[in-house]
């Protein structure tokens, strides 16, 4: 798991602060926060989260998708030498 965080670094810095966003706008709703409640505060703050929220969710995309293809790269080289082993030994 930590070699995870590392390796993924940006993605955990933009989660925690897309998490912290997210806390600042519920307590902003509410009227706890150290943000005044209004509607263009309310506005920025949404439209922050929604553009925090496209990157982590597209990053995550992007990370699974490389991983995919690695797997099948992998599976696939395994797969092509089990192929030549086997025409290999029946000429």
């Amino acid at each position: 798991m930590l070699t995870f965080l590392k390796r993924n670094l940006f993605i955990t810095i933009i989660f925690f602060i897309t998490l912290s966003t997210g806390f600042i706008t519920f307590l902003t709703f509410i009227d706890k926060s150290i943000v005044q409640l209004n509607e263009e505060n309310l506005q920025t703050l949404l439209i922050i989260n929604a553009i925090l929220l496209l990157i982590f969710f597209s990053m995550i995309f992007i990370e699974i998708k490389n991983s995919f293809k690695n797997n099948l790269n992998v599976s696939g080289s395994v797969a092509n030498r089990k192929y030549i082993i086997f025409f290999h030994f029946l000429h």
